[in-house]
């Protein structure tokens, strides 16, 4: 079985994210704290995404537009030290984290 190789800190913009698949959503509370794992559309990369200071995680399930699960967009806001993500699924639902850092890794098989 092969290693996977972890690139520590990418860059948001080097990631493409559309057509990834939203792997695991884990959230801590009390370290105010999201993380996800993310498999992008390329078959050998998976993205660890880290939002540190979180201060709102918002996410719909009602799938407005049909069964997916496969992320349509990603969009992110810089505005007085703080950022909101909103990632579109394919079925319309919204996933939405504010936060203060994003910390993104790359991994590869």
């Amino acid at each position: 079985m092969e290693k996977r190789r972890w690139k520590i800190d990418c860059d948001w913009g080097e990631l493409n994210f559309h057509d990834g698949e939203i792997l695991s959503v884990n959230l801590d509370y009390g370290n105010k704290r999201a993380n996800l794992v993310i498999q992008l559309a390329n078959p050998h990369t998976r993205a660890a995404v880290e939002a540190q200071g979180l201060y709102a995680f918002l996410m719909s399930c009602r799938e407005p537009w049909g069964r997916g699960t496969y992320i349509f967009s990603v969009t992110t806001k810089r505005q007085n030290k703080k950022i909101k993500m909103d990632i579109l699924f394919n079925s319309g639902d919204h996933m939405v984290i504010g936060c203060e850092n994003l910390k993104v890794t790359a991994c590869t098989d």
